[in-house]
């Protein structure tokens, strides 16, 4: 476990002045000697509001939050972050009046948890002080909720719950909570969360700050932004799992940590880094952890997970730093679409998976920009449902959802498994043929090795506006495996993959997609701008998690000599609904091979037809 606070002991909040009242003491001074009392000692506070007792570490990060302004948590799995923060969310508003704490995420479903992890320790049996700040008259707690935001007013202050967008740019607070700061991106944190912190709510506030601001100006060596936010009376609390060390948290992580160092900011910084060694046996799920550490406590990935320790790379087969090179930048096109361009060309890969447990394996489908200047691709549209979320309908409505909001000129999938075969049951479907569309494959065979003559015939037969552009790929042919998996090694590093920005880092086309008539599966939501917002967030992460899953890919050779790719054999193993899958590596890997089969196709020239005979008159 990493804390640093080297002002620790100087915040010793002593009960001493409590053990010298005696007699008779005045209402107004037993007020404030009981709040002052509460304040001193949280854990006991927190027993007596919530019902509940936590551990020590808890107590310490909550107490922490109190007392800084920039506190930076990485925690890893299991470590009770979510639990602590939704406490401390309780808490300070009692304290402090008019307090408004702005609770912000990538995905606003993450920051929804949060709420709904606050709404259960407000309305728990025993929780009846903590209602009671809370709820007149200790009824029912209910937040106000939005589309895009959740409030709830306490104290003459508000908790508000956003998605972290451009919608937070108009929005003021004076302690921003981000859950899951490994996905904020370093223009986002410069461009919309330091403009946050340093907004101002009222007069008073910037007449303290630039009091503060002139008294720190005698030291030389501090620059203009760490005055500005030294000077701040504002909070930042950022909770994250740990990344890979090229990534901007490592960054800010240790910028951070040496600001918590210097003399005159380390009152204002808080940094702390714990693993899953450092938590109370009781909060920890051996299991889970024994299996995840089966396969090495020396793996990248358990050691981000589960230790807290930054990684330097992979241990995969892909290089993670590359795809995060060519992952495009927030507010730079193309990004995350949830409808194609007209004038663009798409190709989609689907991984099919008919299981219908939740641990099941995802299935998956990727929609691929192409570009044919460059042979490239950009990943900009992901789906993945595992078999308990949804049922082969819902399958094969989104099939005919992506069908019919992008140009999509070739689809290429696992379709062969068993004796089903997925386009045919999207053919016979009534969904299909009740709106007349009907797909088709193309004729040749890509793994052969006369691949010209192959991708010649695939060229004669092929026909987009009869869609006969599907083609079967078959997952049992142990050298095409080997074949594509090294094609989409090497052009992830010649640059000629890449991941769309998130549609919610550019202002305009999300303002379009949130006006857009969209999906057939939002036809039937009561709330559809909630799902809309919902929809668009899980685009922005399945982009994140086709690129974790791609690190996470090992090779593997067989006795035989025969080559796999695959995830650690310990991740295999898991049987648990939240366990790593590859299904999005799978369909960009399939992605990948169909778009050089159609570049391919493109580039070929168009023989002559020869005359077999010479027509006569009879």
């Amino acid at each position: 476990m990493i804390y640093y606070d080297p002002n620790v002991s100087k915040k010793i909040y002593s009960n001493d002045k409590f053990k010298k009242l005696e007699g008779f003491i005045p209402l107004d001074e037993a007020k404030v000697s009981l709040a002052e009392f509460l304040f001193n000692n949280l854990g006991f506070t927190i027993e007596l509001f919530f019902n509940l007792k936590i551990f020590p570490f808890q107590e310490m990060l909550i107490r922490s939050w109190f007392d800084h302004s920039f506190c930076m948590n990485v925690l890893g799995r299991g470590c009770s972050k979510s639990y602590s923060v939704a406490i401390f969310c309780c808490l300070y508003p009692i304290f402090f009046p008019r307090t408004r704490i702005v609770l912000a995420s990538n995905a606003f479903r993450s920051t929804r948890r949060l709420i709904q992890q606050i709404e259960r320790f407000i309305n728990a049996k025993g929780a009846d002080l903590l209602r009671q700040c809370y709820v007149e008259k200790a009824g029912k707690l209910e937040f106000k909720r939005r589309a895009d935001e959740m409030t709830l007013d306490i104290n003459e202050g508000q908790i508000i719950a956003i998605p972290l967008n451009e919608k937070i740019r108009g929005t003021r607070g004076d302690i921003l909570i981000v859950d899951e700061f490994l996905m904020v991106p370093e223009d986002i944190y410069k461009s919309v969360l330091m403009p946050f912190l340093t907004a101002r709510n009222d007069i008073q506030e910037q007449l303290n700050r630039d009091e503060l601001k002139e008294s720190l100006m005698m030291s030389a060596d501090l620059s203009q932004e760490e005055m500005a936010m030294a000077a701040s009376t504002k909070k930042i609390i950022g909770l994250s799992s740990a990344s890979y060390d090229f990534e901007f948290l490592y960054r800010l992580y240790n910028g951070w940590l040496e600001k918590a160092q210097h003399p005159k900011l380390s009152s204002s910084y808080f940094v702390s880094r714990m693993g899953y060694q450092a938590m109370p046996e009781q909060l920890i799920d051996k299991e889970i952890v024994e299996e995840a550490k089966s396969g090495g406590e020396n793996t990248a990935s358990f050691q981000r997970e589960y230790m807290a320790i930054f990684s330097s790379s992979s241990d995969g087969y892909f290089n993670i730093r590359k795809l995060h090179e060519f992952t495009v930048k927030d507010g730079d096109l193309p990004c995350v679409q949830i409808m194609g361009s007209k004038e663009a060309k798409y190709v989609l890969a689907i991984d099919p998976s008919l299981s219908d447990s939740e641990a099941s394996d995802y299935f998956a489908m990727g929609v691929y920009l192409l570009n044919q200047d460059n042979r490239s691709i950009t990943q900009v549209h992901t789906y993945a449902k595992t078999g308990g979320d949804t049922d082969l309908k819902g399958h094969i409505q989104y099939l005919f959802y992506l069908l019919s909001h992008f140009n999509i000129v070739m689809v290429i999938g696992d379709f062969g498994g068993g004796n089903f075969n997925f386009i045919q049951a999207c053919n016979q479907s009534n969904y299909f043929v009740e709106r007349n569309l009907k797909l088709d494959f193309v004729d040749g065979d890509f793994d052969a090795e006369d691949y010209i003559e192959q991708i010649k015939m695939a060229k004669n037969s092929y026909n987009l506006s009869a869609r006969k552009i599907c083609y079967t790929q078959k997952y049992q042919h142990t050298e095409w495996i080997r074949k594509a998996n090294e094609h989409l090694k090497t052009q992830i590093e010649s640059g000629k993959i890449y991941f769309a920005s998130r549609l919610t880092g550019h202002e305009q086309m999300f303002k379009r997609a949130t006006e857009t008539e969209v999906p057939i599966i939002f036809k039937d939501s009561a709330d559809f701008n909630s799902q809309i917002l919902d929809f668009i967030a899980i685009q922005d992460d399945m982009i994140e998690q086709t690129k974790r899953q791609l690190a996470l890919i090992q090779p593997t050779v067989t006795s035989k000599g025969t080559m796999g790719f695959d995830l650690p054999q310990h991740l295999r193993r898991s049987k648990s609904p939240q366990r790593s899958r590859k299904d999005n590596y799978s369909c960009l890997v399939m992605g990948s091979w169909i778009s050089k089969v159609y570049f391919d196709m493109n580039s070929q020239i168009d023989e002559p037809v020869c005359n077999t005979f010479e027509p006569i008159f009879i």
